[in-house]
């Protein structure tokens, strides 16, 4: 084998090498990339979109009205419990007690979609 023929082989087993280099890191950076997306989009399933705002209202009580009737009315799935919804009413308003009285206006808060119309 000539000098000539021995450069080029070595010449060809460098390029070889570069191009599997070349495919490794590509490699590399393709399933990195994957990981990446594939872990946003489970993140992003595993977040809840919730386009509610809490608002408050101002209610006069009737008669028959008690704290857990008007919790049936206006509480949802924001609250873990009856009581939970009843003791931020209880706060809102600085009551001490759970006692309403009829013709007495209380705060109460409940959610809904925010509305943007200009009615």
């Amino acid at each position: 084998m000539t000098r000539t023929q021995a450069n080029l082989m070595k010449r060809r087993r460098q390029i070889e090498v570069r191009i599997k280099l070349a495919m490794i890191i590509l490699m590399f950076i393709v399933v990195i990339s994957g990981a990446v997306i594939i872990g946003t989009v489970i993140s992003n399933a595993n977040e809840t979109q919730d386009n509610s705002f809490k608002y408050f209202k101002s209610i006069e009580v009737d008669a028959g009205d008690t704290l857990w009737s008007i919790a049936d009315e206006y509480m949802d799935s924001h609250y873990d419990s009856k009581n939970e919804y009843i003791k931020e009413v209880m706060k809102i308003n600085s009551l001490t007690s759970d006692q309403i009285d009829v013709g007495q206006f209380i705060v109460v808060p409940y959610y809904g979609e925010l509305d943007l119309s200009l009615n």
